[in-house]
């Protein structure tokens, strides 16, 4: 009778020790937890000024490294200063601003000077003007890709980001 009793009081200590196991099992898991929060908040932050910032511009890689000269061909007083203004926010490297020879161009145009007629496009999409306006004439006396030349449509232009 001895040993039966023995064997339930046995029995009784280790099933009032199972809760305590239980528990540091539980706090064991929580402190894991907690570590590995803060751990991946840490990495979080560490690398969230070090991340490339997203590009500026929805043209940077179609224009990167694209020259080109803006002529005022509508005589609208600061054309030639807009126009520019926007392709530079927009890395475009303008070479070169002035006036045409002329004030009486109706529609802007675009001339390619390399044989490149996508660096063209590009700067045309971004301006807004048809492709059916940019045109090819290319020259080795001219060191630049295009030439934007700004009718009196300047007003239609998209000009600003």
């Amino acid at each position: 009778m001895n040993s039966t009793r023995d064997q339930k009081e046995k029995l009784k200590i280790q099933l009032e020790k199972k809760p305590d196991a239980i528990r540091r099992g539980l706090f064991f898991v929580n402190i894991v937890l907690v570590l590995l929060l803060a751990f991946s908040g840490i990495y979080y932050f560490s690398l969230k000024g070090k991340q490339k910032p997203a590009e500026p511009e929805k043209y940077v890689n179609k224009t990167f490294n694209i020259q080109v000269e803006v002529l005022n061909a509508c005589g609208i007083k600061g054309a030639t200063e807009t126009v520019t203004n926007y392709l530079r926010s927009n890395h475009i490297d303008v070479v070169q601003a002035k006036n045409y020879m002329s004030f009486d161009l109706e529609q802007t145009l675009l001339i390619d000077r390399t044989g490149n007629t996508e660096k063209a496009e590009n700067i045309a999409r971004m301006l807004n003007i048809p492709s059916n306006r940019v045109i090819s004439q290319i020259s080795k006396d001219y060191l630049l890709d295009v030439t934007i030349l700004i009718g009196k449509d300047f007003s239609q232009l998209t000009v600003s980001n």
